[in-house]
């Protein structure tokens, strides 16, 4: 079990002494378990929290009193966590001292910060033990809010508890015991922008960057089609960085040029390497808003193309739709190109910005990607299949491809077979992966 069953009491806030609080599980248990949580949540427009507790001194505590008094205290202590989780939250031992809390439904950002102001007091009132006396014990939580990604996996997990455990110290060196991980000065913001863009500029020299593939599914056919290809960056001391700390900090400079030059070539080198019975028909590789008006762009498709031997109709180029809608002017000339090139162009989180067949008649577009905000709640909400039924006419009446994305389950698959949806894209068919695991994968689809 992922949650940690409430220790009964007795009196006077006592607590028996009789069963030893669980032991520590594998973070990587905790970090899988978490997932398919905030899954739900975000699937379920929710907001959600996540806590990092750390009991102070702990091992000291075992020395210096034993460890049955310990184990006592640490029961007493999880009650109280588990209080605030409150059954439909979840918690997790993930070390000797440390515990992972995630919180539902969180209702806005201060909700976060109160719950573990709240926590932090239930922890440092007195804890009496039976028939041993009272205990006091200095707890410090660091708090985060997870935003919404368009594909959670382990490294953009892993990615969040290194934040957490940024405000973990930072909730040590507070008065209060709690802190989150933006809770810096702005010298220690502008500081950490900086170690970012430093490293990310050392990362490509370092092997540090990868990409990961997340394929996706014909409904016609049943085949897989297609793949897209997802920047990943493992930081050799902060571990995993989520791409939406670091691709804003390159996009302010002409950082964002060398990386998606590193991320074409690489994806098409991929790909094109790949055993020819396993390789998609098409990859697709997400383009910065900032490079829409940049003609070079196109001198780098074609020299990746060039270089590693792919057909430009196997290059698919994904644009948000508020980039677009942004930057139409600037992006009309280069798109136009691109498609002379033979390369598609695809509107990612189609729904979220203008959707208008007005501005998709000017765009040489080849594909259209309802956003996934839309296909979440496609088996409850009749408003969301209207108007995910209405996206895929349209598109199709202007001959486009329509990709259902965040696909998560049978039924919401079957709702968009009906709805005449033709490519799908999310858990249900594969989480974002490795070339090496993408090659396994697909060899096990066509054995």
């Amino acid at each position: 079990m992922a949650s940690i069953p409430t220790t009964g009491t007795s009196k006077a806030g006592s607590v028996p002494e009789a069963v030893g609080p669980p032991m520590p599980i594998d973070r990587s248990r905790a970090f899988s378990e978490l997932e398919a949580f905030l899954q739900m949540q975000f699937r379920d427009d929710l907001q959600p929290a996540l806590l990092l507790v750390n009991i102070d001194r702990l091992r000291q505590l075992n020395l210096s009193h034993g460890l049955r008094r310990v184990d006592a205290l640490l029961r007493h202590l999880e009650s109280r966590m588990h209080a605030l989780v409150s059954g439909k939250g979840l918690m997790w031992r993930v070390g000797n001292a440390d515990y992972l809390l995630a919180l539902p439904a969180i209702r806005a950002p201060g909700h976060a910060r109160l719950a573990a102001t709240r926590l932090q007091r239930a922890l440092s009132e007195v804890v009496w033990l039976e028939d041993d006396g009272q205990y006091h014990v200095n707890t410090a939580t660091g708090f985060l809010l997870p935003g919404a990604e368009e594909c959670i996996d382990l490294a953009i997990i892993e990615g969040w508890w290194q934040q957490l455990e940024r405000a973990l110290l930072l909730a040590r060196q507070s008065s209060l015991g709690v802190a989150d991980p933006d809770q810096l000065p702005d010298s220690d913001f502008e500081l950490l922008d900086w170690d970012i863009e430093r490293d990310l500029r050392q990362a490509i020299e370092l092997e540090q960057l990868a990409m990961y593939y997340q394929p996706q599914q014909s409904l016609q056919s049943g085949a897989v089609v297609a793949a897209e290809a997802l920047l990943r960056w493992r930081n050799g001391e902060r571990g995993f960085i989520r791409p939406d700390l670091f691709i804003p900090v390159a996009e302010r400079g002409p950082l964002i040029e060398e990386i998606t030059r590193w991320t074409l070539n690489t994806t098409v080198r991929e790909i094109s390497r790949m055993p020819e019975a396993l390789q998609p028909e098409r990859v697709s590789v997400n383009l910065s808003a900032r490079l829409l008006g940049d003609m070079s762009l196109l001198d780098d498709v074609e020299a990746a193309l060039s270089i590693w031997g792919m057909e430009p109709r196997r290059l698919v180029l994904e644009i948000t739709e508020t980039a677009l809608i942004d930057r139409l002017q600037d992006a009309i000339e280069l798109l136009q190109a691109l498609r002379r090139l033979g390369v598609g162009l695809s509107i990612d989180d189609f729904g979220t910005g203008y959707s208008s067949m007005t501005y998709l008649r000017r765009l040489p577009a080849t594909e259209l990607k309802i956003d996934r905000s839309f296909v979440n709640n496609l088996c409850d909400s009749l408003m969301d299949r209207h108007i995910v039924k209405s996206l895929i006419h349209m598109a199709h009446d202007l001959e486009l491809q329509v990709v259902a994305e965040g696909v998560e389950d049978e039924a919401t698959q079957s709702q968009l077979v009906d709805l005449g949806c033709d490519i799908v894209q999310g858990y249900h068919l594969a989480r974002p992966m490795p070339m090496e695991e993408l090659e396994t994968w697909m060899s096990g689809r066509r054995a």
